[in-house]
């Protein structure tokens, strides 16, 4: 528990105890408190309830049959849920029938009540980003709610009625079984790493160094920080800090570069390759018509109806000596010259048309 509102990132180390017990340490009073709920708001969830405990006779049937209920009553999962102002559980149970994990939970622990079942609505995380084999970074994407109901007036015991309705959301977070849903994200948002491989690995990466800064700097206090930057300056004077700063910074903006940049086009080393696409480009600020993935003689056709005839004559001429240079062995000193010299006509016959 924070006494103050936590607006930072933390670390805590954790042990986990799965089959350990959740005792009532509150007695009756807290039994008592887990069995209220206001009578006349969801009236026919409290009547449909309590039926199906009659119907039931015992704790753990019942347990089972809610649980049931929400696998098997065309129930789906959905970050966009209607609005339910008016009896929000009746609505959920029986109308809408979508929702996401807090409607679920306070729905299951409000039919646990009205059978006579202490329950409570339990909130957390579910999920998380592996760094490591022993390292999670946990998001507020991860928050969750289920229900914890003593069937034994003695302990607590866990139900997830979510996971009747998306297993994913348990089994592989929330991420990967909701992504689907979050096609309006930024193209570079964290949510859509999960499916983009390339931009998965570099959240990791930054994850990475992220958790050893906080860990190696962040976590030490300020005098075991100072002693560490004095080994490695040798003087904290404030020049050396900003020049490590900096060294730092332009570190990372060089792995951004390398990683972002658009790396120039390979030069062209064959002639007619070269005049081939000096061809398209001045063909493309006439017609408007890129070649695209098309062959030389079916680009040639394509534009043929939107150049003028001496330019269509010109190309025809250029396409077939480009296709004897590329495809027939030989020396091609006299077709490169007759090569040159269509595309010189070519382009001056185009300078007839306005530029698209």
């Amino acid at each position: 528990m924070s006494r103050q509102p936590v607006l930072n990132r933390q670390t805590f180390n954790f042990n986990s105890y799965p089959a350990a017990p959740l005792k009532i340490t509150g007695g009756q009073a807290e039994l008592q408190v887990n069995l209220e709920y206001p009578e006349a708001s969801n009236p026919r969830t409290v009547r449909w309830a309590k039926g199906l405990y009659q119907q039931s006779g015992d704790n753990t049937v019942f347990a089972n049959r809610l649980m049931q209920y929400f696998a098997t009553e065309n129930f789906s999962y959905t970050l966009t849920p209607p609005v339910m102002p008016a009896a929000p559980v009746d609505a959920f149970l029986f109308e809408a029938r979508q929702g996401f994990c807090a409607h679920y939970a306070s729905a299951m622990a409000l039919a646990f009540r009205a059978a006579g079942i202490p329950a409570r609505l339990v909130s957390g995380y579910q999920g998380g980003d592996l760094i490591s084999a022993k390292v999670m970074n946990v998001y507020q994407y991860d928050a969750h709610a289920w229900v914890e109901a003593s069937l034994d007036g003695k302990t607590w015991q866990q139900f997830d009625p979510t996971t009747m309705v998306a297993a994913s959301r348990l089994l592989y977070g929330f991420q990967s079984a909701f992504s689907n849903q979050q096609q309006d994200l930024p193209l570079f948002s964290r949510n859509r790493a999960h499916n983009v491989p390339a931009l998965a690995q570099l959240y990791q990466f930054a994850d990475t160094i992220n958790y050893q800064w906080n860990r190696w700097v962040l976590g030490f206090d300020g005098a075991t920080q100072q002693d560490m930057f004095t080994r490695l300056l040798g003087n904290t004077s404030m020049e050396r800090m900003t020049l490590f700063m900096l060294a730092v910074v332009l570190f990372i903006a060089g792995l951004l570069a390398f990683y972002f940049v658009p790396r120039p086009a390979p030069r062209i080393k064959s002639e007619s390759l070269r005049l081939y696409q000096d061809a398209q480009q001045e063909i493309y600020k006439v017609t408007g018509i890129a070649r695209h993935n098309t062959s030389a003689r079916t680009y040639a056709r394509h534009v043929s109806g939107h150049i003028n005839a001496a330019a269509c004559t010109a190309l025809d001429n250029f396409v077939k000596v480009f296709e004897a240079i590329e495809y027939q062995p030989g020396d091609h000193t006299k077709q490169r010259q007759l090569l040159r010299q269509h595309f010189k006509q070519l382009k001056k016959s185009l300078r007839h048309h306005p530029a698209k």
